[in-house]
């Protein structure tokens, strides 16, 4: 399981063009905060979703660390 936050816009019915962000690192994190560049996509019609990937910090050693090695086994 990884976290994720999805913003759609309020405009227009599905499916939407969506843009997948992925924050730098691994060693970072997406905060439940204003983001200005994911509230521009989504005021032109396009969904927003980010997300936690193994690796990001804040969530526990293990779950940082997992990304180490053979990521995606296990």
């Amino acid at each position: 399981m990884i976290q994720g936050w999805l913003g759609l816009p309020a405009d227009g019915s599905s499916p939407y063009p969506t843009i997948l962000h992925t924050h730098g690192g691994p060693e970072a994190v997406a905060m439940d905060s204003f983001y200005p560049l994911a509230q521009a996509w989504i005021d032109h019609g396009f969904a927003f979703l980010t997300v936690n990937y193994h690796g990001s910090t804040t969530f526990g050693n293990e779950f940082r660390e997992s990304i180490c090695s053979l990521p995606g086994d296990g």
